[in-house]
């Protein structure tokens, strides 16, 4: 792998935040069509589909990350762990602190309110107007906890897809020597 210069890594840093906006994005559709599901099956009470919310978010924004990763490294057949990493992390500082002026709103950091919710009020969370006085220091957490788990996804499903495209290629060598 060559080493990027600053250039290189800005805008790589700059395309990761957009990725983790449009995550966010499909996490909340994702969200609204399973709860659409649920809710017209069973009746839940508030805490299970707070959770519902926070497993459904992190499923849907993981998804679109992975598939980014995978297909990127899948078509330079080249991943750097340390690189991502870094990039992604600063990525999130960005996505923290745009979540963090806006409020944030579930379009922006996808399921980062209800995990909030959750861990300031736990089971004491009994309707949504509880969520309006969330502390600082819980968003955080929150937000450490999701950025946590779509780094490493982006890191696994990065080096799968480098993995497998070079697994590809030594197949396709080895069936041209063969001939």
């Amino acid at each position: 792998m060559q080493k990027r210069s600053f250039r290189e890594w800005t805008a790589y840093t700059f395309l990761w935040l957009f990725f983790f906006w449009v995550s966010a994005l499909c996490a909340v559709v994702i969200d609204l069509m399973l709860m659409k599901i649920v809710e017209t099956v069973v009746v839940v009470p508030f805490e299970v589909e707070v959770i519902l919310h926070i497993a459904f978010m992190l499923v849907g924004a993981a998804i679109p990350i992975g598939a980014i990763s995978y297909l990127i490294s899948f078509h330079l057949a080249d991943f750097h762990a340390v690189s991502s990493l870094v990039e992604g992390f600063a990525a999130s500082l960005l996505h923290f602190f745009l979540g963090f002026l806006l409020g944030f709103p579930i379009w922006i950091t996808g399921g980062v309110k209800w995990l909030a919710a959750l861990l300031e009020y736990g089971r004491h969370l009994y309707h949504i107007d509880t969520m309006k006085d969330i502390a600082l220091r819980y968003y955080a957490l929150a937000f450490l906890l999701f950025t946590l788990f779509f780094l490493a996804v982006k890191i696994v499903l990065g080096i799968l897809g480098k993995t497998l495209r070079i697994r590809q290629r030594e197949a396709l060598m080895a069936s041209c020597k063969k001939q």
